[in-house]
């Protein structure tokens, strides 16, 4: 699940900014937050570094968020919902993912490399046709 979870963050920022909203997320390393501001983040924190309540009162004027996307208490119904405006999204060529590193489908190298949470983006496994 937290594998997914990354890339659940950056859909979330594309899906939210292709909706116009303005988007603050927080990271734990550089390399993330390069992706996040390229995926159109406004705000990018570092939980590690920064208080993320502190820095997105002080960015929003005390006003705070008016959502809050977190794929581990997401209900199943929004979850669906998600879906449906993702594809939709994908449909619209509006964004092509970044991919970090392409493998060939026997190597293990794929699962680690995901699981190291090293990998900043997508990693794509070639199925090869016999």
């Amino acid at each position: 699940m937290a594998q997914w979870g990354r890339a659940f963050g950056t859909a979330a920022i594309l899906l939210a900014k292709w909706a116009g909203a303005w988007v603050a997320t927080t990271v734990s390393r550089e390399e993330q937050a390069e992706v996040a501001r390229a995926a159109g983040a406004d705000l990018v924190l570092n939980r590690h570094e920064e208080d993320a309540a502190q820095g997105i009162r002080s960015a929003t004027g005390g006003h705070g968020v008016d959502r809050i996307v977190d794929v581990y208490t997401t209900p199943e119904a929004a979850m669906r919902e998600a879906a449906e405006e993702v594809s939709a999204y994908a449909a619209s060529g509006a964004h092509a993912p970044r991919i970090a590193k392409a493998y060939a489908p026997e190597v293990a190298e794929t699962q680690e490399s995901q699981e190291s949470g090293k990998a900043i983006g997508n990693v794509l496994v070639r199925i090869q046709n016999p």
